[in-house]
């Protein structure tokens, strides 16, 4: 009796359902089936933490399989002679209890037939191969439409260029050749160290400028064609094909790539390891390199294509491929050190697991675990991986958009429909199946519903404390500020921090070179008119002309005088002297209008702080209870009150506390309000002013930083998470 394909995978479907049952009642139809492996088909036999296991493996498209030893008691037998009846009693002869069932019979053969590694005899052979490859074609097409962002286009095969040019790079992939990595790649690691900080200072104008997008589109992919070159070369080493490689449009990045799955066959775990790793070890061996032209290599073109090769290798290799959780080669090199294949996958079927066994209580449910001390592996990489992933797409999401906004929001929904929508739906739609299968509709149905209405309602109805923390500053008004008339050199201080000082008291002295010599030539001119005067005798046009010179010049030695005496500055209101620079002011030279002290009165001292938008939203709304610590008494809470709120956004942070470089959380932009500029910074972030009063005012230092806590009525985390994404869009796009 021949059974078509169709009908055998229909089997394998209903049979998961059945697979703990030693008899399956349809077994009748499949009894007289006589399988057999493919003649194509490689075998290759692995240990993963002290167990045997056979991977069947398809030269021509790449496709494996693994069985355990009970699974190929099964395979090794299918010879295409014996029926499937005659071999599962063979399997109950010879293993007894621990034969498979008949229902992990038909689900085995199922998966098998799926993945074209095992021929089950049919009248329309060449029909269903015909099926099969227009099924392949548009599973790729399907994936292409899924991940628009990530597009795999073959354009070559290499395999005969990789096999002439193998003895080039041979003796790499040998112990000394090891060595020598270790040892380059280490006296670079020790010479970066030593050079980090000038590593690092290009970042700011190179990186984004003409000149580096420039470099970067050049070098990124050839780095990259080595580093998949590196691949092909390792799986030739050990007797591998290669017969795939083309560019893949990553974020609309061409990237090259190289099919090595090949490597799977290879029983040794450290040549596997050795192939999933052979790209980043090459490019850390480019980045070595060029690192060490850069440091003894003139300022110039070269130098800076060697900046961007170290930056390139190091980013790309340690935090793009060397990252284990995404599914590139640091994945499979962690996968082959655990002896975990197959990691991601058995990771999320153990997440499964673990809600079908302990949520809906399926007794039947299987542990993807196979061996002692996986489980942990499994949830955690589950765990990390899907957090990890959600970050990226999202960063990728809100790149793209931002670089294409109304194109970009429409691929970054198709990107997050395709990689996050369709695989939840999918999800959920075999959890229905398997809840309708198990005939537990009941209950899991309850426990699906309450479970999504109890987050609905913990998210959209609970109500959660709402607090909202800003830095501000003790701030002084402007009329209590000191500010330099004229720029000059601070040669002496005549008062002290916490003086009382009245109005008029100088308070130290300053000097400016540049205007004392205009005042000698104010002093000059002067004299030259009046001599000229003296000198016209009774010409009245002479003296008319001289005495309007005379009155001039008289007005600018007055000015200059005027400007001198501004060098010894003066008290301009009776209060408490604070110079926060008394110490570092004698012999700095400052630029004119530079705040240099503050004269104060009781009480006079508020707080200034810089909210972003979502926390203007919020203060203006309902400002609720604020309380203030003093980063001098943090201990003490200060009671305080909102004076005023600026309603329009701006760049220029209140005091260079607030900035980063001050230990604040606002980053400036580069080059803005340097400190020696009298200028305060501009921030990459616009920012609303708010102020406010402390009460009792315990305010005494001008310029400390001040913590603010803004205690609003609870509220759910629906409306805030709103609020935060609202922001976020805001914030990304600059509106």
């Amino acid at each position: 009796m021949e059974l078509g394909a169709p009908v055998a995978l229909a089997l394998a479907a209903v049979s998961m359902a059945m697979v703990g049952e030693v008899f399956f009642p349809g077994w009748y139809r499949v009894a007289d089936l006589r399988p057999r492996l493919r003649r194509h088909v490689a075998l290759a036999r692995h240990r993963y933490r002290g167990r045997r296991w056979f991977l069947l493996r398809d030269p021509i498209s790449g496709k494996h399989f693994r069985l355990n030893e009970r699974g190929w008691a099964l395979v090794g037998r299918c010879d295409g002679h014996r029926t499937l009846d005659r071999l599962w009693r063979e399997l109950c002869e010879t293993l007894g209890d621990a034969a498979p069932t008949q229902g992990e019979i038909i689900e085995l053969l199922g998966r098998l037939h799926q993945a074209d590694l095992i021929h089950l005899p049919a009248s329309a052979w060449l029909d269903e191969f015909q099926r099969r490859h227009k099924r392949h074609r548009r599973a790729r097409w399907i994936q292409y439409l899924r991940s628009p962002l990530s597009v795999k286009m073959p354009l070559w095969d290499p395999d005969l260029f990789l096999q002439r040019t193998l003895p080039l790079v041979a003796p790499l992939f040998s112990r000394a050749g090891m060595a020598v990595w270790l040892l380059v790649v280490g006296l670079a690691a020790v010479v970066g160290g030593v050079h980090f900080e000038d590593l690092r200072e290009p970042l700011r104008d190179q990186l984004f400028s003409l000149e580096g997008l420039a470099a970067v589109a050049v070098l990124y992919p050839l780095v990259k064609a080595i580093h998949e070159l590196a691949h092909g070369w390792a799986v030739k080493r050990w007797g591998g094909e290669v017969h795939e490689m083309g560019v893949m449009l990553l974020v609309f990045m061409p990237i090259p790539y190289v099919d090595a799955s090949a490597s799977t066959s290879f029983e040794s775990r450290y040549r596997r390891m050795t192939v999933a790793g052979a790209g980043i070890m090459a490019e850390l061996l480019i980045a070595a390199m060029a690192l060490f032209f850069w440091v003894n290599a003139e300022p110039g073109l070269a130098r800076s294509m060697a900046w961007h090769l170290i930056l390139i290798g190091v980013v790309s290799s340690l935090l793009v491929n060397g990252n284990p959780l995404l599914k590139f080669d640091g994945y499979f090199v962690l996968a082959d050190w655990l002896e975990m294949p197959n990691l991601a996958k058995r990771a999320n079927e153990q997440v499964a697991y673990l809600a079908r066994r302990w949520l809906l209580g399926d007794r039947s449910a299987r542990s993807a675990a196979q061996a002692p001390g996986e489980r942990p592996w499994l949830v955690g990489y589950a765990a990390l991986s899907f957090v990890y992933r959600t970050l990226l797409v999202a960063g990728i999401l809100l790149y793209v958009s931002g670089q294409f906004f109304a194109i970009g929001i429409v691929l970054a929904m198709w990107a997050l429909t395709g990689s996050l929508l369709i695989p939840l739906l999918g999800k959920f739609w075999r959890l229905v199946q398997t809840l309708s299968i198990r005939r537990k509709r009941v209950r899991g149905y309850a426990l699906l519903l309450g479970g999504a209405g109890a987050l609905w309602a913990l998210v959209a109805l609970v109500p959660f404390p709402h607090n909202l923390v800003v830095e501000g500053v003790a701030w002084a008004p402007d009329t209590a500020r000191l500010r330099l008339a004229e720029p000059c050199q601070v040669e002496r201080v005549l008062s002290t921090t916490g003086q009382m000082v009245v109005k008029g008291q100088p308070l130290f002295e300053c000097r400016n070179d540049e205007l004392d010599n205009r005042y000698q030539v104010a002093q000059a001119r002067l004299e030259q008119a009046r001599a000229r005067e003296l000198a016209a005798g009774r010409d009245r046009a002479e003296r008319a002309l001289a005495g309007e010179a005379v009155r001039y010049a008289s007005a600018q030695v007055r000015r200059m005088r005027e400007r001198m005496a501004s060098l010894t500055v003066r008290a301009p209101r009776t209060g408490a002297l604070h110079l926060p620079m008394a110490q570092d002011l004698p012999g700095r030279l400052l630029p004119r209008g530079t705040a240099v002290g503050l004269v104060l009165r009781d009480g006079e001292l508020t707080v200034r702080g810089f909210v972003d938008q979502a926390g203007y939203d919020l203060i203006r709304a309902s400002p609720g209870r604020v309380e203030a610590r003093r980063v001098s008494d943090l201990d003490t809470v200060l009671r305080a009150r909102v004076l005023s709120i600026v309603p329009g956004a701006t760049r220029r942070v209140p005091s260079r506390v607030l900035t980063v470089a001050g230990g604040g959380p606002w980053v400036e932009m580069p080059g803005s309000g340097d400190a020696q500029q009298a200028e305060l910074p501009e921030t990459l972030q616009a920012g609303f002013v708010v102020d406010l009063t402390v009460e009792p005012n315990l305010l005494e230092l001008p310029e400390e930083r001040v913590y603010l806590r803004f205690v609003f009525s609870p509220e759910p985390l629906l409306p805030r998470l709103e609020r935060a994404l609202h922001a976020l869009f805001l914030r990304h796009f600059d509106v």
